[in-house]
């Protein structure tokens, strides 16, 4: 070493003056020096001279480059790193104090506090190095620095340098990566792809030594250790040590099971439990038993009281590979038929969401009025979460999990969250959310507007909302999913010339960059690669490069047989892989069947046979004056584009009369029946009319510069034009008038902090129904026309959408938070009253929208025309959605992944 010492001091002369040996290890030999340039002193680490001849300088100095960028008050920081003279060396601060392996030697124990500090506080850092791509892959007290009291986590990142710079030929070195007694099971099968999940375990190791004085497995050699890693379960920490908190015992359980993807799946989330004491997991216990490890005097000194790990560790890993790599004893395939009730009658699995591992399914149904609903794995019956108060309409929640499972974060007019265990719901952001929404790693949710044109992103925690820029999707968004360990979320987009398509979305730019055409939704799984639905029932994966937001390799075919609804596939993925998905033709459509219903809901008949469509979910429908003609939007399957379509009643034909944009939808006849008023979304939404024989050229009756408009309606006399509009960014949609004589300014009708939709004047033109959520959920209310300021009734009290007048001025009708249609009996004129209201039957297979109105009254007010979902066999799509859950499927998909990369 003398030799070594002068060698090397003389090497570095210009730059750092070598003072002496600090300490020496399995991979570098570490010596103080003192900084020339900048008057400070430096650990340099040199790597042994073996372990360099291997690596080769320039590719070590590239790769450790990486982890020159992290910056974080609980990470060693590099200074530099180089080459001199055939040695590898890297720089970094030299800290005085002591590393926690000396610690421990001392005190054995630590009290909990105290550990659980230190572990939540390396967990910070790690969650970060995470999130910038970094993984340490060498977590144990030896590189743990207590500074203060305060821990920095040295040499972050130099083991994946040397791995990566080996180009996987470690074993050529006799080193090992990983200290046995604190390695992942992955590390000690060797698995090629190591995650942040190996991190989490490698510090619940240090921490259950830090409560019970060892760590979690230990034996007299490294093979005995890791074969105990490998096989054996630690012992409960409680066993060991009972003063230990029930929560700090279930987080250190989680972090210790052998398969990653049972982990917490962040650093964070390991830390969040640690600090609530409500978190269990399992029987609550993790565990271990076994000697202390090695000692040390200094903060640099690399302990081998093993000496024989170094070489050992690595020839067992080859050895064992063969027989202890979990391969045909993989849990097979599982496939199940599954119900989850009524559901909605569209996109049930979609609008659905699964635990990230598996063990539960989140869902909307009307059981009891609207509710969101759990089935947890080992629970016969499901139960519900949480009231949708403002659901009263037929749209989903949009449900989502958090990444350790524990919250679900859904839409109800604002975006909530609640626990999974049930509790009082809590507020996310005031801003109006549609059914979408991505909960990343780094505890921020992206949810999309209530429009689908708008992207938004705020602090599960309740922060301020704020707006991601998305122009350049140019479309409207029906899905958005996070991209683990990267800024960014996965969107589907519809609309636009590139019709149907799955893109990345930059969160940090706005870039979007399209990577399937003809794709309706997508997930990233476990392993990194992608799956994604296409819009004519297939299912795909391909590999996916992170860090490009890019395909990395062609797409193989994962499923033939998913039904989709209007262009989008009716399917929903777990973190784990595990699928909730609706069986149907490769080419299956759910259309709308048009169909007069009687008042107590007995007598049904289909009026359109000879026509069938797939209809905008929030399009809604209008019944012309007389009757006779049905005006829909319906959906291209291929492009995404919503146009409108007159059906002729009863049996057609039907006229298509819309024929550019993104999106035509929400019509509304005029008194006539000559005309037909309409949103058209090209992307920002705006009134426009058109002859309803689709003869002339379309006008723009209405626009505004900051703010869409989503619905519009004549008033009886033709005078005025009644529209809402909605600004997402402010969580309010209100209620305007404008002269139709032109040149008018707008007058403001019902314009509060809350949501507004759904307006219809009585027809006798002096009275204007509307819901808000004004009292908290949507409410039907009356006001007078265009005088509103002069009388408010509230109509309905167990919440209501969708208001409709009869024709003879003596009715209003709506639909309940139960799905039930409701009528009251009304006395209009130049005073309003109500009296009695009567529950005419249950609506819940009718498709609903609190956004539009989906159903209307025949003129004489004894029916209403509606639309029941069909499928393409023409059977009830609200009757038994075939529904499958799959898990275990994953093995499969990298096999046949890695099969094709070798063809």
């Amino acid at each position: 070493m003398t030799g070594a010492f002068a060698r090397l001091a003389a090497t570095l002369s210009n730059r750092y003056r070598i003072e002496r040996e600090l300490g020496e290890g399995g991979m570098a030999t570490v010596y103080l020096a003192h900084d020339l340039k900048h008057d400070r002193d430096v650990a340099i680490k040199v790597l042994k001279p073996e372990l360099a001849a291997v690596l080769g300088a320039d590719r070590f100095v590239q790769e450790i480059t990486t982890t020159a960028q992290l910056q974080h008050p609980h990470i060693l920081p590099l200074f530099d790193s180089g080459t001199a003279d055939g040695f590898l060396f890297y720089v970094m601060p030299y800290v005085e104090g002591e590393t926690l392996r000396d610690k421990l030697n001392r005190e054995t124990q630590l009290g909990v506090d105290e550990a659980v500090r230190i572990t939540r506080e390396v967990a910070d850092a790690l969650d970060y190095a995470h999130r910038h791509g970094v993984i340490h892959r060498d977590i144990k007290p030896e590189n743990i620095l207590l500074h203060d009291g305060r821990p920095v986590v040295a040499d972050f990142g130099i083991a994946l340098a040397v791995s990566a710079a080996a180009g996987g030929r470690m074993t050529e070195t006799g080193m090992s990566l990983g200290t046995p007694h604190y390695m992942s099971p992955e590390q000690a099968t060797a698995e090629k792809e190591i995650t942040g999940r190996s991190d989490v375990y490698s510090l619940a190791s240090v921490l259950y030594e830090m409560l019970t004085g060892d760590p979690p497995h230990v034996g007299s050699s490294a093979q005995q250790i890791i074969v105990k890693i490998i096989a054996d379960e630690a012992r409960p920490v409680r066993e060991v040590r009972k003063s230990v908190p029930a929560n700090v015992a279930a987080a250190v359980a989680k972090a210790l099971e052998k398969l990653p993807a049972d982990r917490f799946e962040s650093a964070k989330a390991f830390a969040d439990a640690l600090a609530d004491p409500a978190f269990r997991h399992g029987a609550a216990g993790a565990a271990g038993t076994g000697a202390a490890g090695e000692s040390g005097a200094t903060a640099w000194k690399e302990h081998t009281a093993l000496p024989s790990v170094a070489a050992a560790c690595v020839l067992l890993i080859a050895a064992l590979w063969g027989w202890l790599r979990p391969g045909p004893t993989a849990p097979p395939v599982s496939r199940q038929g599954i119900v989850l009730g009524p559901t909605l009658p569209n996109m049930v699995a979609q609008g659905a969401a699964v635990a990230p591992d598996g063990s539960a399914i989140v869902y909307t149904d009307t059981v009891g009025g609207r509710k969101l609903w759990i089935k947890e794995r080992g629970q016969v019956d499901a139960r519900p979460l949480a009231d949708l108060t403002h659901m009263a309409g037929g749209n989903g929640a949009g449900p989502a999990f958090s990444p350790d499972g524990r919250w679900i974060v859904y839409s109800d007019g604002g975006l909530m969250r609640v626990a999974r265990g049930g509790g009082a719901p809590i507020v996310v952001s005031d801003s109006v959310s549609a059914n979408g929404a991505a909960w990343l790693d780094d505890g921020t949710i992206v949810f999309l507007g209530i429009n689908g044109d708008r992207v938004f992103r705020t602090s599960a925690d309740g922060g301020p909302t704020t707006r991601v820029e998305a122009d350049s999707l140019n479309g409207i968004i029906y899905q958005v999913a996070p991209v683990p360990g990267a800024d960014a979320v996965l969107v589907a987009v519809a609309g636009g010339a590139g019709g149907w398509r799955e893109a990345t979305l930059d969160l940090a730019t706005g870039a979007a960059r399209t990577l399937v055409r003809g794709a309706s939704a997508a997930w990233i799984v476990p392993g990194g690669n992608i799956v994604y639905a296409r819009n004519d029932g297939g299912l795909y994966a391909a590999p996916f490069d992170r860090g490009k937001l890019a395909l990395a390799g062609p797409s193989v075919s994962v499923l033939d047989s998913v039904q989709t609804v209007g262009g989008q596939s009716d399917v929903v993925l777990g973190r784990d892989g595990t699928m909730l998905y609706v069986r149907g033709a490769a080419t299956s459509t759910i259309g709308g069947a048009i169909v007069s219903v009687s008042r107590d809901g007995s007598g049904v008949q289909r009026l359109d046979s000879t026509w069938s469509g797939a209809l905008a979910l929030y399009g809604g429908l209008a019944l012309s004056p007389d009757g006779s003609r049905l005006a829909l939007s319906v959906v291209d399957s291929t492009s995404g584009r919503a146009d409108l379509v007159v059906l002729h009643l009863p049996e057609g034909p039907a006229t298509r009369i819309t024929f550019q944009g993104l999106g035509n939808v929400r019509p509304a006849w005029s008194p006539d029946g000559r005309k037909i008023l309409y949103v058209f979304a090209n992307p920002r939404a705006e009134l426009w009319v058109r002859n309803a024989d689709g003869g002339g050229q379309p006008v723009r009756v209405a626009s505004a510069e900051t703010r869409g408009i989503w619905e519009g309606l004549w008033s009886p006399d033709g005078k005025w034009i009644v529209y809402r509009t909605d600004d997402a960014a402010a969580g309010n949609g209100d209620i305007l008038a404008v002269p139709t004589s032109g040149g008018g300014t707008p007058v403001p009708l019902v314009a509060t902090g809350a949501e507004e939709y759904g307006p219809a004047l009585s027809p006798d033109g002096r009275w204007l129904a509307y819901a808000s959520s004004t009292s908290g959920r949507l409410e039907i209310y009356v006001r007078p026309f265009p005088h509103v300021a002069d009388g408010l009734w509230q109509i309905s009290s167990d919440g209501g959408s969708e208001a409709e007048w009869a024709h003879d001025g003596k009715e209003l009708f709506y639909r309940n938070r139960a799905a039930e249609m409701v009528a009251v009996d009304v006395t209009t004129g130049p005073t309003f009253s109500q009296g009695a209201h009567h529950r005419l039957f249950n609506a819940s297979g009718y498709l609903a929208s609190f956004q539009s109105h989906f159903y209307a009254p025949t003129p004489d007010d004894r029916r209403f025309i509606m639309v029941r979902p069909v499928a393409s066999t023409g059977t009830s799509a609200a009757s038994a959605p075939r529904l499958v859950l799959v898990r275990n499927w994953l093995a499969g998909l990298r096999a046949k992944l890695k099969g094709q990369e070798g063809s």
